[in-house]
């Protein structure tokens, strides 16, 4: 076995490690997104998701605004990430074939 191929299988195993890590995180982060209503002249802020055929729709108090925020930027960024990864993956597959 060439010292290539032992180098790609690190990879391709940091990868798997990687990549199951992510999946984990992104599992536990909410889905959706957020939408802006206005009410009686007050703006409220609402995270939306769809399940099934239905649009849910959960309202978000004030001082969960942030928070909530910051993890459903978090799912999109892991979203990518993971995306990044099985496309690596899947040229380490075709370069040990």
């Amino acid at each position: 076995m060439s010292v290539l191929d032992e180098v790609l299988k690190e990879e391709y195993s940091r990868l798997v490690r990687m990549k199951d890590r992510m999946q984990a995180e992104y599992l536990e982060l909410p889905k959706g997104y957020i939408s802006r209503k206005k009410i009686n002249g007050y703006e409220c802020y609402y995270l939306q998701y769809r399940d099934g055929k239905k649009i849910v729709s959960h309202y978000i108090k004030p001082d969960e605004f942030d928070d909530l925020q910051a993890a459903i930027s978090r799912r999109k960024s892991l979203k990518e990430s993971l995306k990044n990864i099985d496309v690596e993956m899947k040229k380490i597959e075709r370069a040990m074939k």
